[in-house]
């Protein structure tokens, strides 16, 4: 079981790096619209105040995205705004993704935290440690 946990988070990882990397779409569900006029100009104001040269927003209702939309510059040599074909990098931020979904498996029972990560992925093994820093299993 542990190695299965192991492996889930391998998978989610994959996931949530590989979901970082697609376009955004502009999708706009009308039952949204208000929201999204609402949201759009306190997004421009905090852009401003903050210095922040470019983003994309996505409102994601369930499983469908409602609603996507491109602010401000991708290059600001040239001039290119935000749009659906802008990648952005993410960084370390899969790590709370990751976790997240960790602990939403947890919360749904299908997961305990509690246990070794071997448990669920039999074949995961951590590198010896080096210096006097304690074993973890």
């Amino acid at each position: 079981m542990f190695i299965k946990i192991g492996r889930l988070i391998a998978v989610l990882c994959i996931w949530g790096f590989a979901l970082s990397a697609l376009p955004a779409q502009n999708i706009l569900d009308p039952s949204w619209s208000g929201v999204a006029d609402e949201i759009r100009p306190k997004i421009q104001q905090r852009m401003s105040e903050s210095d922040i040269k470019g983003l994309m927003i996505v409102l994601v209702d369930e499983e469908k995205t409602v609603w996507s939309e491109g602010f401000g510059f991708s290059d600001i040599s040239t001039n290119k705004k935000v749009d659906a074909d802008t990648m952005f990098e993410i960084g370390s931020v899969s790590k709370t993704f990751s976790g997240l979904m960790v602990m939403q498996l947890y919360e749904q029972g299908k997961l305990d935290i509690d246990k070794p990560l071997v448990t669920y992925i039999p074949e995961f093994k951590l590198m010896p440690p080096v210096g006097n820093f304690p074993r973890v299993d």
